[in-house]
């Protein structure tokens, strides 16, 4: 796979480096995701479902990490927590339900779903920015040539 993450969006080059941090090969990756072959090396954006595909299969990732290159990339998971996990695991055997075991997995997706929503939004306001000053720097050279 070439290198070329400066033409790639933030988003996968977050991705790459993930994966390259959690010594996770493309092989893997695709194969686990279900995303298809090669997605990753192009240069455009990745879509919401691929997005969704990712973060259900690799959900200790933070999103202002992964989205805006702020804070840690994987989210904090506090000893204290994990201590309580075993103790439970190794002291009382727990209760399983068949279809929150299943839908598990599935939980976390509305977050993300809204999360993407605000970020679309926030995208949207930036571009119409954008092409507020851009106008504006296209009247005023217009003002200059004449």
């Amino acid at each position: 796979m070439q290198d070329n993450t400066h033409k790639k969006s933030i988003i996968k080059q977050n991705i790459l480096q993930y994966l390259k941090y959690k010594r996770i090969t493309p092989y893997v990756f695709y194969k686990k995701t279900g995303i298809t072959r090669g997605v990753l090396s192009q240069d455009n954006g990745l879509s919401e479902n691929n997005l969704f595909k990712f973060l259900s299969v690799y959900s200790d990732l933070n999103f202002d990490w992964l989205f805006f290159g702020k804070g840690e990339m994987l989210k904090k998971c506090s000893k204290q927590d994990n201590s309580t996990t075993i103790k439970e695991t190794i002291t009382e055997p727990k209760k399983t339900n068949i279809v929150s075991e299943t839908l598990a997995p599935y939980q976390g997706i509305n977050e993300y779903k809204e999360r993407i929503k605000e970020l679309k939004q926030h995208i949207l306001t930036q571009n119409k920015y954008i092409e507020m000053l851009e106008g504006g720097e296209k009247k005023s050279n217009k003002r200059e040539i004449v």
